[in-house]
This record gives structure tokens, sequence and C-alpha cells, in this order.
């Protein structure tokens, strides 16, 4: 519970991934980068402050007279709303400022513009409680689901033991708060052949085994669901 902002020049340009990325946790390239993940502390996705530039009904903080360019919006706020509450933001831009409010504030009309082609955003943010934090040792900071092992394991009648171990991590998502729980296999067709868990579960590392000695060799797929996350890997039974 943690009060986080993620404030900066960011310089998204080109697709939209980028900032759904940032803000929900949706990992594309999953095998390189790793699996999507929630981002706030309550499960949900991260705030983006979305600050109005002063002057206009629209939102840029870059802003380059001598530029090629249209305005556009390189600077962000971002911040874990489940804690936060946002007041007030915007993108200070002096030329639209009427002359009596720039007297009032001691500003010039060419002020934001002139200092850098990016104006000062402000965000103002009300915290309303006291947070305290603690640290648990062996407490995940992130959901994840492993590889499940031995990957892959024999069938009933195979030679060996048609069991296999698969570990997952829950971790806390908000004081108080305690997920409910499904890890679940599937067969390719997507049916459902097997219920691991289901329950709620308390923060922590949890191992389970897995006997698939009722099940036909082939490849399954097994799925853990907690809160808004959700992951699924894939597992073989031999012959």
């Amino acid at each position: 519970n943690t009060p986080i902002v993620i404030v900066g020049d960011m310089n998204f340009v080109g697709k939209a991934q980028q900032v759904k990325t940032l803000l929900s946790g949706d990992i594309i390239n999953e095998s390189e980068y790793g699996n999507d993940f929630v981002p706030d502390w309550d499960g949900t996705d991260l705030d983006d402050s979305k600050p109005i530039t002063t002057g206009y009904p629209a939102t840029f903080t870059w802003y380059s007279a001598k530029s090629s360019y249209s305005p556009g919006r390189l600077d962000y706020v971002v911040y874990t709303g489940s804690v936060m509450k946002l007041k007030n933001s915007f993108a200070l831009f002096t030329p639209a400022e009427a002359p009596d409010t720039l007297t009032k504030y001691g500003l010039q009309k060419n002020d934001a513009t002139e200092a850098s082609d990016h104006l000062p955003v402000v965000s103002d943010f009300k915290l309303d409680f006291t947070t305290k934090v603690s640290l648990k040792q062996n407490v995940p900071f992130n959901f994840e689901l492993s590889q499940n092992y031995p990957n892959p394991f024999p069938a009933n009648g195979g030679t060996g033991n048609p069991t296999t171990i698969i570990n997952y991590s829950i971790p806390v998502v908000k004081t108080g708060y305690i997920p409910s729980v499904e890890l679940k296999v599937y067969d390719v067709l997507g049916r459902e052949v097997a219920v691991i868990v289901n329950k709620a579960q308390s923060p922590g590392n949890y191992s389970v085994k897995f006997n698939a000695a009722n099940l036909p060799s082939g490849i399954y797929f097994y799925s853990l669901r907690a809160g808004n996350f959700s992951a699924t890997r894939k597992m073989i039974i031999l012959k």
C-alpha cells in the first residue's frame, strides 16, 4: 500500500501499446520480458493523471513553435490510484493565459515555452491515511506461475511417477485482501479436466502436486487465476 508515482518524459511515440503496458502490466512479448502483472495494490491498473493544458481543452506537454511536429503529450504522471487521490492536474502553457492571470502569478507570456519545449506538469494528490510499510520474509512481490517439473512426465502405466509439481506465488495486493485462487488443467480443446486448487489463499509461495494417473498422454495446459491475474503454461504427459 505504499503510494507510488512514476513521472517523467516518457517519450511515448507510435503505438498505443506502450502506454497500455505501463498502466495495465499487459506484456506483449512474455517469452522475453515475463508474464503480465497487475501493477496497483488492489489488483487494478495504475492511474494516469491526464493533465489538462491551461488555456486549451486538450492535453499536450510538448510544444515547439519552430518545429514541424504538432504539440503532443510526452510527459506522464502515473500513480497508484488505490492509495492516492488526484486533486488537480495541469500542464502550464503560459502563451494561452490571460494577461491578468499572468500578472496575478508573476508570469510572462513566453515563460513556459522559453524555459523548455516540455511544459511544466503539476499534479496534486491527497493522502488521507497513514501508510505503514512492513517487510515480511518470503512474501512474493508479484503473481507468478512457474513451469511444472518434471515436464514432460509419464502418464499412468508408463515408466516412472505420473505426478508433477506446480509452484505459484500470491503477493500482497491490498492489506487484508485474500484473493480467490483457481488452478485448473485443460486439454488441447480447452475442456477442463482437473481442478487442483479452488479456494481463497493468503499471500505466499505455494507448491502443489498434480497426479495425472487418470489422464491419457498428450499436451495439456494449466491455468492460474487469482483476482485480476491469470497465467497459463503447457505440460506434456508422455506414454
